[in-house]
């Protein structure tokens, strides 16, 4: 694995990354824009989001990583005249999964930071509440946190 880089087809090594942190770029922004939480950070600490954002960085990133998967089986049977699948796995994680997964929630943070300085944090990351961006009239986004009625609530007696 420690000659790839400088082996035939080594460019993958520079342009992955490079694919996967325009991806990570641009779905951080998205995010941030539609008031999305913070993707690591999230996954790692609100199980209510793991699922949803698991799946959207997979839509995001899928074609990165299967490139990477192509071009790994192309150099191994070139090089090596045989096929590895666990160092094909393991390269194209390392070239696709990990840098889109570390630059995507900085980007929704920065962007955050620089557009809106002053917007509420869009999770309880101390709580298991998720907070979930409600369209208002006018296209504005309200962040409200789902709450459970109690009996007897004026809510309550109100839908009856």
């Amino acid at each position: 694995m420690t000659q790839r880089p400088n082996g035939p087809m080594g460019f993958r090594f520079v342009l992955q990354p490079i694919m996967a942190i325009a991806i990570g770029i641009r779905a951080g922004i998205r995010d941030a824009k539609t008031g999305q939480p913070y993707y690591l950070w999230t996954i790692f600490h609100n199980p209510g989001y793991r699922r949803e954002l698991l799946r959207s960085g997979w839509k995001d990133f899928s074609k990165v990583f299967f490139l990477a998967i192509v071009l790994d089986a192309v150099f191994q049977l070139i090089e090596f005249k045989w096929f590895y699948p666990f160092e094909t796995l393991t390269i194209a994680v390392l070239l696709a999964c990990f840098p889109y997964m570390l630059i995507r929630g900085p980007v929704n943070r920065i962007y955050r930071r620089i557009k809106h300085p002053r917007a509420l944090h869009p999770v309880d990351v101390a709580g298991s509440k998720p907070f979930k961006p409600v369209l208002l009239q006018g296209g504005k986004q309200n962040h409200q946190e789902n709450k459970t009625e109690k009996p007897g609530s004026k809510d309550e007696h109100a839908r009856q």
